[in-house]
């Protein structure tokens, strides 16, 4: 897959869902997540302590962040497959980068190319969110997990009863990769 990124910069990569292992530094409790990439100006490198905040942290427009949450919160249970894991990253990439103010994955500000099923689903994505077939969910919160110079991930989890949050807290995590979910040939997640 070839991105080319709103500062002009083109380069190869990979895109789709991931498993991660998430453990909290300060209490130890781990969880299992399926994240996205939302940081299309970094590289992976894992393991890695990151700290998990959320997307909104760095995604400042409303408008975007709702469509990214209708996204996550309907697309990840449709995710079966390298093209639909693939698309679902490329619809995520697009909603947040694109400043051109019109959606497409293949024109635009920000494009990515790759197997053809996957930028058609990806675009089919966005118009599921566009047209209003898939809506943000209030009850779905997108966290985001950083750290200087690494990738940023994020993922979709239900928000919290405030017990459960305390416990897990919204401080570093360590994160082990298990491995994209995925059925088929591998495709499309950025590494380094």
């Amino acid at each position: 897959m070839t991105l080319h990124r709103p500062d002009g910069v083109t380069e190869s990569g990979l895109a789709g869902q991931m498993s991660l292992q998430l453990q909290d530094t300060v209490t130890g409790i781990v969880q299992m997540v399926q994240v996205y990439c939302t940081d299309i100006f970094d590289y992976l490198n894992l393991p890695a302590t990151f700290t998990r905040g959320l997307l909104s942290d760095t995604v400042t427009d409303a408008t975007k962040l709702s469509q990214i949450n209708a996204l996550m919160a309907n697309g990840n249970a449709g995710v079966n497959s390298a093209d639909t894991s693939a698309a679902l990253q490329m619809a995520i990439w697009e909603i947040e980068n694109e400043t051109s103010g019109h959606y497409d994955v293949s024109a635009g500000a920000f494009t990515a190319s790759g197997p053809s099923n996957a930028v058609a689903l990806a675009n089919q994505d966005i118009q599921n969110v566009l047209n209003g077939v898939w809506k943000a969910d209030p009850n779905i919160t997108i966290y985001q997990l950083s750290a200087p110079g690494n990738q940023s991930l994020s993922y979709a989890a239900a928000v919290p009863e405030p017990a459960t949050l305390a416990i897990f807290g919204t401080g570093l995590v360590l994160i082990v990769l298990f491995g994209r979910r995925r059925s088929g040939p591998p495709v499309l997640f950025r590494t380094a």
